[in-house]
């Protein structure tokens, strides 16, 4: 029978369908591999730092070797795991990226948008919790360029039915 969607069809662009004639989209992967670049530099951050961020600190009232040492030692290994995640998240949307979505694949559009605001809108509300001292405002940029990115890749992913199914 065939697969349920074989009746979506990828809407190409007059031409080639090369990069060029969707600007809206080459601007849009350019958009997100930067944000991928940033993800990747603060994963690398997080998992090289010998200590806590300094933002950390400050909520905490005291400095990592105030702490209990099994404390310690959990908020050092929930940094590397947070640090572990930026990487993922930022090598996996640059793949997209560059990849399935500057290709103009709808499918790619949507796993970016749950990817990167699945992750940080959450992260958004955790750092202005901890306090205004955070980066809060690198996140809300980056989720700004995220959506900036999705509102001008749209266009060029456009789905159209195929007449045969009608």
């Amino acid at each position: 029978m065939g697969d349920p969607d074989s009746h979506l069809l990828v809407q190409e662009p007059k031409g080639s369908g090369e990069l060029r004639d969707r600007p809206g989209l080459r601007i849009a992967s350019t958009l997100l591999s930067a944000i991928s670049v940033a993800a990747v530099a603060v994963g690398i951050v997080y998992c090289l730092s010998p200590g806590l961020m300094p933002y950390h600190e400050r909520f905490l009232g005291r400095g990592l070797e105030k702490l209990d040492p099994r404390t310690a030692e959990l908020f050092m290994l929930m940094m590397k795991g947070a640090g572990a995640f930026f990487i993922a998240l930022g090598a996996g949307t640059a793949i997209l990226a560059r990849g399935a979505f500057r290709r103009g694949d709808p499918s790619a559009w949507w796993a970016i948008l749950v990817m990167t605001l699945g992750a940080m809108v959450p992260l958004l509300f955790i750092t202005l919790h901890i306090g205004l001292y955070t980066p809060w405002w690198a996140v809300a940029v980056m989720i700004g360029l995220v959506v900036a990115a999705l509102v001008l890749a749209r266009p060029a992913l456009q789905v159209k039915r195929s007449n045969h199914h009608r």
